[in-house]
């Protein structure tokens, strides 16, 4: 009985080796999630078209809905505008497929640069254009501008 495993064993081994040896044949293996950089970009201005500086801006991912239906967003990255009004966030590492964001427009530094209500835009990218795609798993990067005009508080 014993030599009959013995038999089995080294007939097992044998198979397997060759099974490993045969599937290293077809390339190296790759571990990895597809993924993708959204990045948003613009300018935030004034009712009068003035370039607002230091604006907080808030990107936020829809990651899913919660049990009453609602959306739930995860925060992606935040700025603040520059002198010119202009401000860029990103969303790094996002699956590469359909995506929707919430960005926050928020004014965080009082009456320095004038009053101005919070405001928030919705930003789609259905069927995204990827440019600049880096190895096998990241697609590259899609990007949309959006410009911003806030009114005042009242």
């Amino acid at each position: 009985m014993k030599k009959i495993l013995l038999a089995c064993n080294a007939a097992i081994s044998a198979l397997l080796s060759l099974l490993g040896f045969g599937c290293a044949i077809v390339g190296p293996d790759e571990y990895g999630t597809p993924s993708a950089d959204f990045i948003i970009s613009g300018r935030v201005s004034s009712s009068a078209g003035q370039p607002v500086k230091g604006i907080a801006v808030a990107m936020h991912r829809l990651v899913g809905m919660d049990d009453g239906g609602r959306d739930v967003f995860s925060k992606a990255d935040s700025t603040a505008t520059d002198d010119g009004g202009q401000y860029r966030v990103l969303s790094r590492g996002a699956v590469p497929e359909d995506q929707t964001y919430r960005l926050t427009f928020s004014d965080v530094d009082g009456a320095a640069n004038g009053a101005f209500r919070d405001t928030t835009r919705t930003v789609y990218f259905i069927d995204p254009t990827f440019v600049g795609k880096t190895g096998n798993w990241h697609s590259g990067e899609a990007g949309k501008e959006v410009n911003v005009e806030l009114r005042p508080k009242e």
